[in-house]
């Protein structure tokens, strides 16, 4: 959900950090995450999700979801597909075991 402007920056970030990717799709302001997932011409193994209002809707449609572990995002509710991790460490090791 970040800006189209942000994409260089992205970019940069993802190579900085060795994460493989073939292209970056952004979401517009005013549109719903789920609805730009949905309409894509792919699906998804899995996705990462740090705000929780888009994460529990990408994990009830049946996506398995990873979100990161902040103060603001934290639940108690037990939602299927989604599963807190504390970082990129443990999402890798997660990713690499399964």
């Amino acid at each position: 959900a970040r800006p189209g402007d942000a994409r260089g920056q992205s970019e940069d970030f993802l190579r900085k950090n060795g994460i493989p990717f073939e292209d970056l799709y952004f979401v517009g302001e005013g549109e719903k995450k789920l609805e730009v997932i949905e309409n894509l011409p792919f699906g998804f193994d899995f996705f990462i999700e740090d705000r929780l209002d888009f994460a529990r809707d990408i994990a009830l449609s049946g996506i398995k979801t990873f979100m990161p572990d902040y103060p603001w995002n934290r639940t108690d509710e037990n939602i299927p597909n989604l599963r807190s991790v504390k970082g990129w460490g443990e999402l890798a090791e997660l990713l690499l075991a399964s």
